[in-house]
This record gives structure tokens, C-alpha cells and sequence, in this order.
């Protein structure tokens, strides 16, 4: 009798799961994917303290995470990206569970993230979202074919990196291996306008968008570019003693070979430098993808009074105008040592 109901207690106690799952929330699967991820694959044990859900349209997206921490943009189906925000001190953890063994019961001082930091941590996002989804079993598509997709420098690019209108937000704080860190997870999806309009899943009202799309965000987000004529390499001591009104020796074609140049030296373009209409410019040449094609840069000739100007204020007799060859490149051959009359 006993081996009778020892099976019975067997078959009762997995129909109970199997409805569980079925009616498990996303919060309630979140948490219990962590912990289960953590302890099974990585031998670290934690405790979901708290689960706060919000949601958040995009133009608020920024105020929900901090810029700090491992950024991990999530590639989602319908080209929906979605996103997990690790802080410092749950990142901490995790690396120095996988390269030590143990969590040292320090707090985390606040530290660049690395490509390897992200390598090491993706393998560990993935089993967490697909056991997440497990959970849900077929109540929520919302989990569905997520995985980690690239590391995001900042918040202002991840952000830019997300145009779904409105986000469900779930911020999980967390006890990591016995209180010897707290850290804060953050994971951030789209949410799906069919679902919430039949009620499905988790009832969440999204602020209202102002119908600011992923364009919109893009054509107002401030970008600095910078032209650099020419690049020196000096000592330290030399650098040093840099005064106003120092001249440097630079390259005979640097006005033909200059570089367009983002935050953080990241090259934009190849670019030749001259005025039009009176104002400084920068023509492009070339861009991510090699030299432009010959007909955009013929398109745009600098005119002959400008190209004179050119020549006077840069002591550069030998430029040869569009009008008279379209098609040629400067000869640095033909050009004379130049030096720079700007500051340093």
C-alpha cells in the first residue's frame, strides 16, 4: 500500500507542477529561473529578496537602469530587442564564482566592463532566459527565442538599441552566496500590444508614448564628430611642455587623408578638408564600407575662388581643382612640408 501511494504522491506532485507552471506569472518565473540557473549550473547560491515589475514607455526607458554594470541587449523575434542590466555587484559575483570558486564577502568597487566580463557572463543570461520560458510553459510568448545578443557600451546606445513604444521592467534584488554581495538584476522586454489587448500574461498599462519611434530618437540624439588633420606621437615629457602657438610638422597630403572621428576615436569616415562659402567643411571620401563611389565626391566641386583661398591661407600652390581634374587624387609628391598655424 505504501509503494501505492508513494506512486500516486509521485503522479500527484508533477500535475501540481505542470499546473504551477502554466499559471506562473513572468515575476514568479523570473525569480524561480534564477535561483535554479544559479544554483544548478553554477554552484551559487541566491535568494530573490524582491521583485518590482513597472512599465515604462521608451521615452522613459532611460530612468529604470543605472549606467553601470554589464548592458546585455537581448535579440528577440520580430526584430523586438530586449535587454538585462546586471550592476556591479551581481556581475562581480558571477565572475568570481567561475574564476574562483567562491564570492569574496567584499562589496565590488564600481569598474569598467570588458568584452571577457560579457563572454563570460552571456552563456549564464541564455540558460536563465530559456529556463524562464520553461516555466511559462504556453501561458507567454513573451520569453520566446530571446537570447544575448551583443554588450552595450553605455545607456544612452542601449536605449537607441531598443523601439518597441512601451517595456515591461522587472528589477530583482538579489542575495548572492549568503550575503556575501547584493545585487540588482534588471531585465527589460518589449511589451506585446496583441497580448496585453487580450489580456494575456502579466496586466501591465504602459505609459502612454508620444509615438516616438527609434527615427525619431536617432535624429535628436546629439553626436559629436571631430576631424582629425593629423595624428603625432611624442614623449610624455614633450607633451608636457606643450605652450599656445606651437607648431608641429604634419604630413604634406594630411588635408586630403583627414579622418572623421566619434566619441572615443571610433573612425566615421575618410575626409578631405577645405572651406565652402567661407566656413570650414569636411568632404567625405570614404566610410565603413571603402572608398565612396567616384560620382558622390565629383558631385560636390569646391569652387575655383575657394579653392584660391584654399591655397593662400595653406601656402598649398600645387591642389588641383575638380573643374580642371575631376577625376585625379592630390600627389603628395607634389606637395610641400606643411606646418600647423593653429593652436596645439
Amino acid at each position: 500500500m505504501t509503494g501505492k501511494n508513494s506512486v500516486i504522491h509521485r503522479k500527484a506532485q508533477f500535475a501540481r507542477q505542470e499546473f504551477d507552471a502554466r499559471g506562473m506569472s513572468m515575476s514568479k518565473a523570473l525569480r524561480v529561473a534564477l535561483a535554479r540557473v544559479a544554483d544548478r549550473h553554477y554552484d551559487l547560491p541566491l535568494v530573490v529578496s524582491t521583485v518590482e515589475q513597472v512599465a515604462a514607455s521608451h521615452a522613459k526607458l532611460r530612468d529604470h537602469f543605472e549606467d553601470e554594470g554589464l548592458l546585455a541587449l537581448l535579440g528577440g523575434p520580430d526584430r523586438l530587442a530586449g535587454a538585462i542590466c546586471l550592476d556591479t555587484q551581481f556581475l562581480t559575483a558571477l565572475i568570481e564564482m567561475q574564476t574562483m570558486g567562491h564570492v569574496r564577502q567584499t562589496a565590488a568597487q564600481r569598474r569598467p566592463v570588458t568584452r571577457t566580463d560579457a563572454a563570460i557572463s552571456a552563456p549564464f543570461i541564455d540558460r536563465f532566459l530559456e529556463t524562464a520560458h520553461s516555466q511559462l510553459a504556453d501561458a507567454s510568448p513573451k520569453l520566446a527565442g530571446y537570447r544575448f545578443d551583443d554588450m552595450v557600451e553605455d545607456a544612452r546606445a542601449l536605449t537607441l538599441a531598443m523601439d518597441a513604444p512601451d517595456y515591461a521592467i522587472y528589477k530583482l534584488t538579489v542575495d548572492l552566496h549568503d550575503g556575501a554581495k547584493s545585487g540588482l538584476m534588471t531585465v527589460i522586454l518589449p511589451v506585446d500590444p496583441v497580448g496585453v489587448a487580450k489580456g494575456g500574461g502579466d496586466h501591465i498599462h504602459a505609459e502612454k508614448t508620444t509615438q516616438e519611434g527609434l527615427g525619431d530618437v536617432a535624429r535628436n540624439a546629439p553626436v559629436t564628430l571631430n576631424a582629425v588633420l593629423d595624428r603625432l606621437e611624442m614623449p610624455l615629457r614633450d607633451a608636457c611642455k606643450l605652450q599656445v602657438g606651437m607648431r608641429f610638422p604634419i604630413a604634406p597630403n594630411a588635408l586630403a587623408d583627414a579622418q572623421l572621428t566619434a566619441t572615443g576615436g571610433y573612425v566615421v569616415a575618410g575626409v578631405v578638408l577645405g572651406q565652402v562659402n567661407g566656413f570650414r567643411a569636411a568632404r567625405l571620401v570614404s566610410g565603413r564600407n571603402g572608398q565612396l563611389p567616384t560620382g558622390v565626391e565629383a558631385q560636390v566641386p569646391m569652387p575655383p575662388s575657394e579653392q584660391r583661398h584654399l591655397e593662400k591661407e595653406t601656402g598649398l600652390s600645387n591642389v588641383t581643382t575638380d573643374e580642371e581634374k575631376p577625376s585625379e587624387q592630390l600627389d603628395p609628391a607634389a606637395l610641400p612640408e606643411m606646418v600647423s598655424s593653429e593652436d596645439p
